[in-house]
């Protein structure tokens, strides 16, 4: 057979084995099937397979009576890498970055009944795909219609943790006991930790979240960690792949010709979707004139806004120092408020945060003089309701919701003075409109409601300033953190609001209440404990909401770092440390250990740590107790045995705030079995010069450490005689025993599990001595 017809005969073969193969495989859900961009009129259907099919939608008004099927009006998209490409008559376009072989069909059902209950199955030629019997959607009503409205709202949720699953699960149990079904769920974004990726949005949301989307609509809010692979400037990324939003008014409002930022209406309700994260934000910007346009073409009652980044926060994020955030503050509010709208909606801080109601509260940094309208809670039973004139009115008040602690680790950085509530826990937002009442509840975790007010629009309002309004700001102490004052007495100071109320605190770090001792004169504080947790809270009255509690974290000071009388080299030899008389620290039962930790006595994981400093730095001397010494292979920080050791430099008012931030120390040493080299981590990569050197010994091994004091890393610090450092050291001890490995984590100050080094209350203050 001649050479050029026997390649052409093995091309036939391979690629008809190629193509059996694909056809052999059986069609197979990848994704969904999912709800988006629904209207009175229509709704889209998207699923992803793992092969091209010929998709249809068969869908009904009554349960299993399928007596519509829509297989025309539907978009394709396909991953950069498929083997099977559709023919040139249908038009498809490519996702970012699917993996190999996705196909995913975006069907549009249109022609539909307005608040209609429709059931619905998806096909691949007359073959059900694999999916529930149970697959319903309700369309929008009529525009303008008075209808009862529920949303689920929640942000910062993409960690595929318990957080996020008890949240979510809370919820659901809070919907089924009301029997009120949602007519809409909004995410504020953060649903994809941590970059956004398609592999991430599977996992962290489309995995846990599939129950609900199959029958209410998401709409979204792009975060910023979405924004690490997606783009709002071009509306394209694995965020612009999950969603379908509507670009040219498909469910109400002005056409905004992009997905990035959107309106639609339900009922008598307009809602607004903004890109917080990387559009301009300016009030003359493109996105602002389309708001604009949009706010000034609609008639709705209610108007309700949502985007990533909160205008108002003081959780693991400050509006006030934060560009994105003062941007939408100073830029984007008065806009709103100027069309009369009712509620924000934000994530991005890690907290709950639920503001009174107020109105140009635009200053930077932010105040409660003179913006506040309302300053009650909100509670329709206990303070009675925030009232508002009926429709869309100017500057009559607005209330704002940070949702973002659906499942990402929650925290507070301070108290924005606005808030009515803030609560350092997980849950999410529940909000009911109901003829001329808005209800917003937070619903914890556990399945708690944590918060609740309301708003009634009725008859018309003339708003007034509340003059000296409530103020969520806790009392202030003197001193404000750090080591325990010598003459060991803290004075309280209620602010402007409570000064006619009372103080009431704790020493033991508790939540203080009515029945906690009443602050009257300065507090002696104990001189026998390491650390003072002092916390205190105003009262005015059992009626009247306390303050947010003040945290004030006083410590005593370790035995100080002495002077070094003689030169100390890291050589080895550590002969320059025998005559050395400072007693030594121990890390031994006393010492912090990391939640699970098996320690079986000072033989098995135990040190004594001597340091000393001169001009150039710390020095340091550590005897290890171990008794099962593996060497490492490496330096990753969980698998390997090694020392950290930390030390926090900067002036003595920083050192209450969180550590391992710009001016702290964090080394990580360890030893290379194969090169027999100490391997040194900075976290600081301008820290340069630190020195190591590490010996084994019959029952552990020893460590000689210096840590310079580097003008590059951190200039001005000044170290020298009577500076006050704060310092931790951590043993990090991996054991192999019959085939299980177990690591434990022991250490002197801060203890690097559960993410606590990060709580300078927990680091050891300690002075360079003589």
């Amino acid at each position: 057979m001649p050479r050029i017809l026997l390649l052409f005969v093995l091309t036939l073969i391979v690629t008809s084995i190629s193509s059996l193969r694909a056809d052999d495989e059986s069609p197979r859900l990848l994704r969904g099937p999912y709800l988006q961009q629904s209207s009175s009129h229509s709704i889209v259907i998207v699923w992803r397979m793992n092969r091209l099919i010929e998709p249809s939608v068969r869908f009904g008004s009554e349960p299993g009576k399928y007596n519509f099927e829509e297989n025309e009006n539907y978009t394709l998209r396909i991953a950069p890498k498929v083997d099977d490409v559709p023919a040139r008559k249908r038009h498809y376009s490519r996702l970012h970055s699917a993996a190999d072989n996705t196909y995913q069909y975006e069907v549009t059902l249109s022609n539909l009944e307005a608040n209609t209950n429709y059931h619905y199955q998806v096909y691949s030629d007359d073959e059900k795909i694999n999916c529930s019997d149970t697959l319903t959607f309700k369309t929008h009503p009529v525009v303008g219609q008075k209808v009862p409205i529920r949303i689920w709202a929640v942000g910062d949720s993409g960690t595929a943790n318990q957080h996020q699953a008890d949240v979510y699960k809370a919820a659901l149990k809070a919907i089924e006991k009301d029997n009120i079904p949602l007519s809409m769920y909004i995410h504020v974004g953060d649903m994809a930790y941590t970059d956004g990726r398609d592999d991430e949005f599977q996992e962290r949301y489309f995995d846990v979240y599939q129950p609900t989307l199959s029958h209410v609509v998401c709409w979204p809010a792009m975060g910023n960690h979405e924004g690490a692979t997606s783009s709002g400037k071009t509306a394209d990324g694995p965020y612009y792949d999950a969603y379908v939003c509507p670009t040219l008014g498909e469910a109400g409002g002005v056409p905004s010709g992009t997905e990035a930022y959107y309106s639609f209406d339900y009922g008598r309700a307009h809602f607004i979707c903004l890109d917080s994260h990387d559009l301009d934000r300016h009030k003359d910007g493109v996105m602002a004139n389309w708001l604009k346009k949009d706010l000034a073409a609609t008639d709705s009652d209610w108007l309700i806004a949502f985007w990533h980044h909160p205008p108002y926060t003081k959780g693991s994020h400050d509006s006030d120092i934060e560009s994105q955030l003062i941007e939408m503050r100073e830029q984007i509010m008065p806009i709103m408020e100027k069309h009369g709208v009712d509620l924000v909606l934000t994530g991005h801080s890690h907290v709950y945060e639920r503001s009174m109601l107020i109105d140009k509260a635009y200053h930077t940094p932010t105040t409660n003089k003179g913006v506040i309208l309302d300053d009650g809670n909100g509670h329709i039973h206990e303070d009675g309701a925030y009232h508002k004139g009926h429709g869309l009115n100017p500057h009559q008040g607005v209330t704002q919701i940070v949702t973002g602690h659906g499942g990402a680790n929650v925290s507070r950085r301070g108290v924005i003075p606005l808030m009515r509530h803030t609560l350092v826990e997980h849950g999410s937002v529940l909000i009911d409109i109901v003829d001329d009442t808005l209800t917003a509840r937070m619903i914890d975790k556990r399945g708690q409601e944590r918060d609740q007010f309301s708003i009634v629009k009725k008859g018309k309002v003339k708003p007034k300033i509340v003059k000296n309004p409530w103020d969520p700001t806790g009392p202030t102490a003197t001193p404000a953190g750090g080591p325990l004052p010598s003459d060991f007495i803290a004075k309280l100071e209620p602010v402007h609001y409570w000064k006619e109320g009372e103080i009431r605190y704790t020493l033991d770090g508790t939540e203080p209440t009515l029945e906690s001792e009443l602050y009257k004169e300065a507090i002696e504080l104990p001189r026998d404990q390491e650390i003072v947790h002092l916390r205190s809270r105003s009262f005015n009255g059992k009626s009247v909401q306390p303050s947010i509690s003040t945290e004030t974290i006083l410590k005593r000071y370790a035995a100080p770092i002495p002077h070094a009388q003689t030169l100390i080299t890291v050589d080895g030899s550590f002969d320059d440390w025998s005559d050395w008389a400072s007693d030594p620290l121990i890390i031994d039962s006393q010492a912090q250990m990391a939640k699970g930790a098996n320690w079986n006595g000072v033989d098995d994981l135990s040190a004594k740590i001597r340091h000393a400093w001169n001009s150039n730095g710390i020095h340091f001397f550590i005897t290890i107790t171990d008794d099962d010494i593996r060497p490492s292979q490496g330096s990753f920080l969980y698998r390997y045995d090694c020392v950290q050791i930390m030390i926090d430099g900067r002036p003595l008012e920083e050192q209450t705030k969180a550590t391992l931030t710009t001016g702290a120390y964090n080394i990580l040493i360890s030893q290379n079995s194969e090169t027999d080299k100490t391997a040194i981590i900075p976290s600081n990569e301008k820290l340069t010069g630190v020195q190591s050197v590490i010996k084994p010994t019959e029952n552990g091994y020893n460590m000689e450490v210096f840590i310079p004091f580097s003008e590059e890393a951190f200039p001005h610090q000044n170290f020298e005689k009577g500076r006050s450092l704060q310092l931790a050291l951590n043993l990090i001890d991996r054991d192999e025993r019959d085939g299980e490995t177990t690591i434990k984590i022991m250490g002197w100050g801060a203890i690097i599990s559960d993410k606590s080094y990060r709580n300078a209350s927990l680091w050891k203050p300690i002075k360079l001595g003589k």
